[in-house]
């Protein structure tokens, strides 16, 4: 079928086979072929599950079931981390007026400048839903903490893609909201990103194309 998915072979070294056995060999292979073929289909359709196909960045199952691995190795090592949401503001509206093919190209824009600005080795960058994006940052400061999700602003400002339909500013930026994680407070993924929205939230009433972040009770 054009690629080789696995080697098989028979030895009779006492003869035992017949002619007929002989003669559905091929039946045994091709049953042995399709067996490794849905195997390999299965890992890669797993794989196209756990990833957005615009930006090709993990999506929001796969962030989460990550977030959760990264999380209990931060409290085995008594080390804080950070997620960040990104919400780009009135990105609807730019998708109905520039269409979806271009709202398609500033999502991959985004993707890779954010990218860029947060690459260190464990560094996890998603894509959340159809206007969000999702970071999560181990080892997180909390001296830091304040500036990250101004980074990830700014990050995405400094893009200058135009967006006439905004009510923010003429070009594309974000709202962006941060909650951290102090190791064996007892949070949870989910929670970490309820307040990471609560974030968002506040620096949308705010005006859109500002940082909002959640700061854990001492």
């Amino acid at each position: 079928q054009g690629s080789v998915v696995g080697v098989a072979g028979v030895v009779d070294k006492h003869e035992l086979y017949t002619e007929v056995d002989r003669r559905r060999l091929p039946i045994l292979f091709h049953s042995l072929w399709t067996i490794l073929h849905h195997s390999r289909m299965e890992r890669v359709l797993e794989g196209l599950r756990a990833e957005d196909p615009v930006t090709r960045l993990p999506n929001r199952g796969r962030f989460e079931q990550l977030a959760r691995i990264e999380m209990r190795r931060a409290d085995r090592a008594g080390s804080p981390l950070s997620i960040v949401i990104c919400d780009l503001d009135h990105f609807a509206a730019y998708n109905a007026v520039e269409g979806s093919a271009a709202g398609d190209r500033v999502l991959r824009m985004v993707a890779d400048v954010l990218g860029d600005a947060f690459q260190r080795a464990g560094d996890l960058i998603a894509r959340l839903d159809d206007d969000a994006f999702a970071m999560l940052l181990p080892a997180t400061e909390q001296d830091a903490f304040p500036n990250i999700g101004e980074r990830a602003r700014a990050a995405i400002e400094d893009l200058r893609l135009p967006h006439p339909s905004s009510d923010v500013t003429d070009h594309v930026t974000a709202s962006v909201g941060s909650a951290l994680h102090l190791p064996r407070s007892g949070s949870t993924v989910r929670g970490l990103l309820a307040e990471a929205w609560e974030g968002v939230e506040v620096a949308r009433s705010a005006g859109g194309n500002l940082a909002g972040r959640s700061l854990p009770e001492a």
